[in-house]
C-alpha cells in the first residue's frame, strides 16, 4: 500500500497495490502489519456499510467526543464519493480546515481520519456503497457534527447537495471559540 500524507496531520489517502491477470485483481486493503510499518496505529471495532441510492446525497459532518472519538478508514465499494475531514483538533496547527478527495470504486483509494475530525461525504453517483471501519462503536451521546455549509469551516463541496438527513440539517454552526478536544 502507499500512504499519501496531507497537509493535515493524520489525514492519509492509501492507495493498494493492485495484482492483475486474467481472472481480475487482488488488492489488499488493510493490513495492521503494513500500517504499523508506516507509523500507523489503526485497531477497528466496527465495520459499517452505507447503501446511497442517488447523486448529490451528503451524509455528515460527523464526529463523536472523548472518551469515544473515532479514528476512521473510509472506502468506497460502489460508485464514488466526495469525501471530507475537518480538522477540530483545538491545538493542531490546521483546526478548522478541510481536506477533501474522490474515493471511488475505479480509484479503489481509502482515506484514514483521525480522532478530532468530523468526516462527511458527498455522492458522485447514482448509486455509492462506502465501508469504513472505525477504532469505536457508535455511541449516541458522544454523536456531534458540522453543518455542510458551515462558515466556520468553508468545505468546497463539488456540488451543492439534493438529499440530506434531518438530523445533518440542522446541526448547530461551529463555535470556533470552542477549541476543546472533540
Amino acid at each position: 500500500m502507499r500512504y499519501q500524507p496531507t497537509f493535515i496531520l493524520g489525514v492519509i489517502v492509501i492507495e493498494p497495490d493492485i495484482f492483475e491477470d486474467e481472472r481480475g485483481f487482488f488488492a489488499c486493503i488493510f493490513s495492521s502489519d503494513d500500517f504499523k510499518q508506516n507509523g500507523l496505529i489503526f485497531k477497528p471495532t466496527q465495520v459499517n456499510l452505507t447503501n446511497n441510492r442517488q447523486k448529490g446525497i451528503l451524509r455528515g459532518l460527523h464526529y463523536q467526543t472523548s472518551p469515544f472519538s473515532e479514528d476512521k478508514l473510509v472506502r468506497v465499494v460502489c460508485g464514488a464519493i466526495f469525501d471530507v475531514a475537518v480538522d477540530l483538533r483545538g491545538t493542531s496547527s490546521t483546526f478548522g480546515q478541510w481536506f477533501g478527495v474522490e474515493l471511488s470504486a475505479g480509484n479503489r483509494r481509502a482515506l484514514l481520519i483521525p480522532k478530532g475530525c468530523a468526516h462527511g461525504y458527498l455522492t458522485l453517483t447514482e448509486a455509492a456503497e462506502v465501508m469504513y471501519m472505525t477504532t469505536q462503536g457508535y455511541t449516541l451521546a458522544a454523536e456531534r457534527g458540522l453543518r455542510w455549509d458551515d462558515p466556520f469551516c468553508q468545505v468546497g463541496w463539488p456540488n451543492s447537495p439534493v438529499l440530506m438527513s434531518y438530523k445533518d440539517r440542522s446541526w448547530p454552526l461551529f463555535d470556533p471559540k470552542n477549541r476543546a478536544e472533540p
